[in-house]
């Protein structure tokens, strides 16, 4: 394998990193606050759209009824 740059090499001093550390570094959780608003956005918006779609599906049912009374003569 080829020797990182010197450039690359003093960019990592800079941040913190000396040669050979990045299997060192310790693993650790990071919460992204816009990510988290978008995913419970998303979740209102299922409750939503579910809504929405069952209620179109009771509309459905309503106006086949009615188009079964109308066609084969049932009560109003």
């Amino acid at each position: 394998m080829s020797e990182m740059p010197q450039e690359l090499q003093d960019l990592l001093t800079r941040a913190g990193l000396g040669n050979g550390q990045w299997g060192e570094l310790p693993e650790r959780l990071v919460s992204l606050g816009t990510v988290e608003d978008q995913k419970n956005a998303l979740l209102k918006l299922q409750g939503l759209l579910e809504q929405v779609v069952e209620n179109d599906r009771r509309t459905v049912v309503r106006l086949k009824e009615q188009v079964n009374r109308l066609r084969y003569g049932g009560g109003s």
